[in-house]
C-alpha cells in the first residue's frame, strides 16, 4: 500500500520550529549519498510530495503511516536509491553541533529553491545550490585532523618578502589575497579552520625554512550561525573580542554587499523594468494586506504621483517594499503601503529597507523633514522601532487634505535627523556607547573587579559578613536601606492586566472612533457638552505614567469613553451602537479576567 503522498517540511527561517525528523529529511535531501552516486534523498518513484503546511497535510500523514516505505512524522526515510537518512548525512552518529550546521545550510538551499519555484523538484540543476550541497559532506574520518583540513578548501598564497605562506581556509571564511584585499567565499563546511604557516628560522638554516606549523581555531556558535546564513566570518576573533569589537554585520547588509538583494526606486514612467517591479509591489501588498481592497492598492501603486522602493532578489523578485507619495512643498512624505513577504519577515529586511528609504529621501528631497503614515495596530510596534511616534508635531493645516484618513489606523510621524547616517546607525551607536562607558570609567570604579571573598573559607556556621567589609561596596555608596527602596516595584500588580485590556481595546474592530481625542475643529460644540472627555490614547498616556492607582480607576475611564459617546450622539447612530458593544466587551473581559485573578478587585 502506498500513501497518497509524502510530506516535506515547509521553508522556515527559524530552526527551532523544526522537529528532529524535519531536520533529518532536509539534510538528507541535500547531501550526497555515501553508499552510491545518489545526489540526495529522493522520494520513491511515482509518489508525490506535499508541504507539511498544506491543506492535505492530515490526510497525507494518516496514509503515510500505513506505507511500505518507513516514515517519521510523514517524512519518507528511504531514498529511491535504496539507502536511508544515515547514508545521506543525517544519521544518529552526527554530532548535534554539526547537525545544526547542516540543517542551516539545508534551510538556505530550500530558500533558494523556493524562490525559484523548485522546492518540490528533486532533479534540479543550479550552480549555487550545488556549491551549497557540497558543504553537506560528512565529517572527516581522520580523528587527528580538524574538519576544515580535509574539506574542499582554497589555497591562498600570501607573499611576505622572499617567503610564501599558505593558508588553508574553508569556503566561506574571509581571507586576504595577494593584493591585500579582503575576499569572501561561499558557506563553510566545517567548524574549525586550519592555518598552515611556514616556520622560518635563521636564513642560513635552509632545512627549517619551509617547516610548517599548524594552528587550529575553533568557530564559536555565533560564527557558525553567521556562516550558515552566508555572512563572512573573521575566525581570528575570540568570543570576547566579538563582544567588545565592532558590531556584527547584519544578514541583510551582508546580502546587499554580496549582491543577493538590491534596492530599486521606481515610478510609473512606462519603463518595462520599473513596471515589473511595480507589479511585484502590487502583488506583495495585496497578499500581505488582505483587508485592503485590491483595486485600491493597484490604483495607488500605479498612480503617477506615487513612487516605490523595493527589495528585489534573484532578478526582479520583490520581497519587501514601500509605496509612498512625496510632498516636498509641504515638507513631508506619506508612506502609503509598507510590507515584507511572510517568509522574509525575520530576515531584517524591513528595518534595512526603512534605513535605505530615509537615506534616499533625504538626498532626493532635501526639503522633506518628516514621514507620515497611518499604521494599523499590528504595525505600530514596528514603526516605533523605526523612529516613528504617535505624537504628531506637524501643524495640522500642513497635512490635512493631502493624505487619506484611514478609519482604525493610527497616524504616526517620523522626524528625519540631518546629521544621522541611517545606513550606519549601529556603528554610530556602538561608538557612542563606548564613549559613554569611557567617561563612566573615568568617574567610577564600577569596572574594577576585586578578588573573591576569603572570609567564608573557614567561617563557622551562621557567620554573617558586614557589608562594609566587602571590597568596593562601601566606596560605591551602597546602603541596604536604599537597596530595599530601589528594589520595590514601580508599578502595581494590576499594571499588566490594564495594559492587556488597553491593547485589546485599541485593537478592537469597533474602536476607531475612540482611539484619539475628538478634534474641536471638526466637532465645534463637543467640549461644550462633554465636560470630562476621555479616549484610548489619553488612557495610554496615563497608564505609561502610572496615574491609575487601581484597576477600577482604569475601567472607570474606559466606561467614561463610552458614556461620553452615548451622551453626545443619538442612540441610533453608529457611534452610540459601537459604544454599547464596546461596553459589553469590557464587562465580559473584566469578568473573565477576574475569574482568573482575584487581585483585580473589580
Amino acid at each position: 500500500m502506498f500513501p497518497l503522498s509524502f510530506l516535506y517540511p515547509a521553508p522556515t527561517a527559524d530552526i527551532s520550529t523544526l522537529s528532529n525528523p524535519a531536520r533529518s529529511i532536509k539534510v538528507a535531501r541535500h547531501t550526497h549519498c555515501s553508499a552510491c552516486t545518489c545526489q540526495g534523498l529522493h522520494p520513491p518513484d511515482h509518489i508525490p510530495v506535499i508541504l507539511d503546511d498544506s491543506e492535505d497535510y492530515q490526510e497525507a500523514l494518516e496514509q503515510a503511516d500505513q506505507a511500505e516505505v518507513p516514515t517519521d512524522e510523514g517524512f519518507w526515510m528511504l531514498c529511491e536509491c535504496g539507502h536511508g537518512w544515515d547514508e545521506h548525512g543525517a544519521g544518529m552518529d552526527v554530532p548535534s553541533i554539526e547537525m545544526t550546521r547542516r540543517t542551516r545550510v539545508a534551510m538556505r538551499i530550500d530558500e533558494l529553491l523556493n524562490d525559484d519555484g523548485k522546492l518540490l523538484e528533486f532533479d534540479y540543476e543550479d550552480e549555487h545550490v550545488e556549491s551549497l550541497k557540497n558543504d553537506q559532506d560528512a565529517e572527516s574520518s581522520e580523528e587527528d585532523q580538524p574538519l576544515a583540513s580535509t574539506s574542499r578548501s582554497k589555497q591562498v598564497s600570501t607573499k611576505s618578502g622572499p617567503f610564501t605562506s599558505t593558508k588553508t581556509k574553508p569556503l566561506g571564511a574571509s581571507f586576504i589575497d595577494e593584493n591585500g584585499d579582503q575576499r569572501a567565499g561561499k558557506m563553510v563546511s566545517a567548524i574549525s579552520v586550519t592555518h598552515i604557516i611556514p616556520k622560518v628560522e635563521d636564513d642560513d638554516d635552509n632545512e627549517n625554512k619551509n617547516k610548517l606549523t599548524v594552528k587550529v581555531e575553533q568557530l564559536n556558535d555565533l560564527q557558525i550561525d553567521r556562516l550558515a546564513s552566508g555572512v563572512t566570518v573573521d575566525v581570528s576573533r575570540t568570543t570576547a573580542n566579538e563582544e567588545s569589537g565592532p558590531p556584527a554585520e547584519k544578514p541583510p547588509v551582508a546580502e546587499e554587499r554580496k549582491g543577493f538583494i538590491r534596492f530599486k526606486v521606481v515610478n510609473n514612467d512606462g519603463d518595462p523594468e520599473k513596471m515589473i517591479i511595480l507589479t511585484g509591489l502590487k502583488c506583495l501588498f495585496q497578499r500581505q494586506l488582505p483587508k485592503m481592497p485590491r483595486e485600491y492598492i493597484a490604483r495607488l501603486v500605479y498612480d503617477r504621483n506615487s513612487e516605490g522602493m523595493a527589495v528585489v532578489r534573484h532578478g526582479l523578485h520583490v520581497v519587501c517594499g514601500i509605496t509612498y507619495r512625496p510632498f516636498p512643498h509641504r515638507g513631508f512624505v506619506e508612506i502609503v503601503f509598507f510590507a515584507v513577504a511572510s517568509r522574509y519577515q525575520t530576515n531584517g529586511y524591513g528595518g534595512h529597507l526603512m534605513n535605505h528609504f530615509k537615506t534616499y529621501i533625504r538626498k532626493a528631497y532635501p526639503t522633506v523633514n518628516y514621514f507620515l503614515t497611518y499604521a494599523d495596530n499590528y504595525a505600530i510596534g514596528y514603526f516605533k522601532k523605526q523612529g516613528f511616534t504617535k505624537e504628531v508635531t506637524i501643524p495640522r493645516p500642513v497635512w490635512v487634505g493631502y493624505i487619506k484618513d484611514y478609519e482604525g489606523g493610527t497616524l504616526m510621524q517620523c522626524t528625519l535627523v540631518k546629521k544621522v547616517d541611517y545606513l550606519h546607525t549601529k556603528e554610530i551607536l556602538a561608538k557612542q556607547r563606548e564613549a559613554v562607558l569611557t567617561k563612566i570609567r573615568q568617574m567610577s570604579r564600577s569596572h574594577v573587579v576585586y578578588d573573591g571573598l576569603k572570609q567564608f573559607e573557614n567561617a563557622p556556621e551562621g557567620f554573617e559578613l558586614d557589608f562594609r567589609d566587602v571590597p568596593g561596596l562601601k566606596e560605591s555608596g551602597w546602603d541596604p536601606e536604599l537597596d530595599k527602596i530601589a528594589r520595590q516595584p514601580t508599578r502595581g500588580p494590576q499594571h499588566k492586566a490594564m495594559a492587556r485590556l488597553l491593547s485589546d481595546l485599541q485593537g478592537h474592530a469597533l474602536a476607531w472612533a475612540f482611539l484619539r481625542p475628538v478634534n474641536k475643529e471638526d466637532v465645534l460644540d463637543y467640549y461644550d457638552v462633554i465636560k470630562k472627555p476621555m479616549d484610548f490614547s489619553t488612557m495610554e498616556m496615563k497608564l505609561d505614567n502610572n496615574l491609575y492607582p487601581s484597576f477600577n480607576d482604569f475601567v472607570d475611564d474606559a466606561m467614561l469613553v463610552f458614556a461620553n459617546c452615548k451622551k453626545y450622539n443619538p442612540e441610533s447612530s453608529v457611534y452610540a451602537r459601537n459604544a454599547t458593544k464596546m461596553e459589553r466587551f469590557v464587562r465580559e473581559w473584566v469578568a473573565s479576567e477576574r475569574s482568573k485573578n482575584d487581585a483585580l478587585g473589580y
